[in-house]
Formats: structure tokens, sequence, C-alpha cells
């Protein structure tokens, strides 16, 4: 699985507003336009997988909304099943945790490639 994924420190919101709240994880993970649709298409996906055509009704164009799930796809918050999309996993909780572990395995990839590239080089150790 490709991951693409932006992280920032934001403030965590004042309110205790499910909105609220989902917009503040989405723009920690670098979604900052089309927060509205953004926010719809996972809230769409709480009650199990649904087509594309069924997440895109009454909200924007399906074209749009696939490009949309695709970029959901890509920072590991969605999954595609056959015809399908779901959240990654059960909860938003579980989804966060398995997309920190994917962020943690390319971490310690790099560390290992930066040890053996600091070994060519002679590097000091620190």
């Amino acid at each position: 699985m490709e991951l693409e994924l932006t992280v920032r420190r934001l403030s965590r919101p004042y309110k205790e507003d499910p909105k609220e709240l989902t917009e503040y994880i989405l723009r920690s993970l670098g979604f900052e336009r089309n927060l509205p649709l953004y926010r719809e298409i996972l809230f769409r996906l709480i009650e199990g997988p649904e087509s594309s055509t069924k997440i895109s009704s009454g909200v924007a164009k399906r074209t749009t909304t696939i490009y949309h799930i695709g970029k959901l796809v890509r920072a590991g918050l969605l999954v595609k099943r056959g015809s399908k999309y779901s959240l990654r996993e059960a909860t938003f909780q579980r989804t966060i945790e398995e997309i920190k572990r994917d962020v943690d395995r390319v971490f310690e990839d790099l560390l290992r490639v930066a040890r053996e590239l600091d070994r060519m080089l002679n590097l000091p150790r620190r």
C-alpha cells in the first residue's frame, strides 16, 4: 500500500462536536479544502461499506466524490473492497492506529537506510 500523507500538529477544537472533531482529524492529516465533503464521505461510511454512487448521492458529482475518496484511500482512512468503500477499520480510533503503524514502518525503514548510508559514508556515530 502506498501511503500519501501530510501530518500537521494543530490545536484541538474546544467544542466536543462530531463535525468539529472530524474536521480536526482531516486538517491534521493534510485535508484543508473541501472539508464538508470529506466529512460527509466519512460519515456516510460509518454504517458500513457503500458504493461510490451511493456515497455521492445528494452530495456531489460522482466523479468529484471518487476523486476525494481516492485521496482518503491514499491517506489510509478508507479502503476499497470489491466495488465498495469503507473506513479502513471499524472505528476512527482503530483507523488512526493503523495509519500510525504504517507511518512507524516507513520511518523504521528510513532509519535502517540512514544507518547504512552513514556507514557507507563513514559518518561518525553519535
